[in-house]
């Protein structure tokens, strides 16, 4: 998908979004647990593949009408938006300004007529100036795409990521969902031109973190296994000084695997990659880097940032990124097709087994989640024992009998 540079404006904008932040230590910021995430997930619903719909369809064929999204639709894109921005440890209460909506949707229309994607597009033949000016206007102040499904999907899988060759310096699409002082919003979409507007700093209470890291300490691995290439960055706050290129240096560790990955100035190639950048998307000082690996789905990333300062003194920051499953698994179902069958009470107990000899369980994080079906943090042998019980009484002999009473705790 190909995505222009987002426009940040002219040297009035600019000033306006050169606003200071309060200086604070990283640990001011609580991090929302796993947990947490998940029920904000379940409370907040959201598909990538559920189709929009209007309020008013748009048009461009012969005479022009901007069209509106549904409310329906509206919220489920305010919901992916603001469960980004929880996870990342960041105000999740966006709401939906009319006049952006209006503004996002002309983009959409603009850029349709003109069958291409542009922020700064050209009006099409007999477009009214209104309509052209609101839809200029519109194109200058989004993240835009073209060509995925929904509007979420363009989120999830191209603003995020932002991870292409043209994108992945500055990763501006990201940013902006991730600006701290964003407080409105507003979405467009015209056939498969989609707008969201992001260029708002309303919010007036000042961000007190020390860095926004994405992915961040507890990442949902549904947001991150989008792409092929998911660059990692972090946006320094507070009171640190402007990162310079030449002496950042990043360290990331696999627990999953051990492996050690390290960046620096010399990593120019997108697939192994750092880079500094400290254009107004939202916040400057932007360090961007890209190990050149996508990581496990239990995997747990120990992240350190050195050579950078506050007020001339080395503060290196250093993090885990623990990446989880929103959706718990079926309880008993060890191999993870959807079901209790004959087959997982035999994994739990060749897993526990093994892990009894000293060689590891072979099961991944979530496998291990569905196998602890008594919930007491390990594998056991009465683990596989209920799960075949289970299986005997729900499936074999068809007398519902559920996980509270198997366990006696009803």
């Amino acid at each position: 998908m190909k995505r222009n540079k987002l426009i940040c404006g002219i040297a009035a904008l600019m000033l306006a979004l050169c606003m200071p932040y309060a200086g604070a230590d990283a640990d001011t910021i609580e991090m929302p647990t796993q947990d947490e995430i998940a029920a904000f997930f379940a409370a907040h619903p959201w598909s990538t593949s559920k189709l929009m719909t209007y309020a008013v369809e748009p048009s461009y064929s012969g005479t022009y009408t901007v069209g509106s999204l549904s409310q329906e639709s509206q919220q489920e894109v305010l919901n992916c938006i603001n469960c980004i921005r929880f996870a990342a440890g960041l105000p999740a209460d966006i709401t939906v300004n009319e006049e952006y909506a209006k503004a996002a949707q002309a983009a959409t229309l603009v850029n349709a007529a003109n069958n291409v994607l542009s922020h700064t597009p050209a009006r099409p033949a007999g477009m009214p100036e209104t309509i052209y000016q609101l839809g200029k206007n519109g194109a200058g102040s989004s993240n835009l795409s073209r060509g995925r499904q929904t509007l979420c999907a363009s989120v999830v899988g191209g603003f995020m990521p932002d991870s292409d060759n043209s994108n992945i310096d500055r990763l501006g699409h990201r940013r902006w969902i991730l600006n701290p002082d964003m407080l409105y919003t507003g979405f467009g979409k015209t056939d498969l031109y989609y707008a969201m507007f992001s260029i708002d700093r309303n919010r007036r209470a000042a961000f007190s973190g020390d860095y926004i890291a994405w992915p961040p300490q507890n990442m949902p691995y549904a947001l991150y296994n989008v792409s092929s290439r998911y660059p990692f960055s972090v946006t320094l706050c507070g009171s640190y000084d402007t990162a310079q290129r030449d002496y950042v240096k990043i360290e990331m560790r696999s627990e999953k695997t051990g492996k050690i990955y390290q960046l620096d100035s010399s990593c120019n190639d997108y697939d192994y990659y750092l880079n500094v950048d400290t254009a107004y998307y939202g916040i400057p000082n932007c360090i961007i880097f890209n190990p050149g690996v996508m990581f496990a789905e239990d995997d747990a990333v120990t992240v350190t940032v050195s050579g950078i300062t506050k007020n001339g003194v080395p503060a290196p920051i250093t993090y885990t990124v623990h990446f989880f499953d929103t959706e718990p698994p079926l309880r008993g179902d060890c191999t993870l097709d959807g079901k209790v069958s004959a087959r997982d009470p035999q994994t739990a107990l060749v897993a526990y087994t093994e892990e009894f000899s000293g060689n590891g369980s072979g099961l991944t994080a979530r496998q291990m989640k569905a196998a602890d079906v008594n919930g007491d943090g390990q594998l056991s042998a009465s683990d596989a024992q209920y799960i075949l019980i289970y299986y005997t009484e729900n499936v074999v002999s068809g007398n519902a009998v559920s996980w509270e009473q198997l366990l006696g705790r009803t």
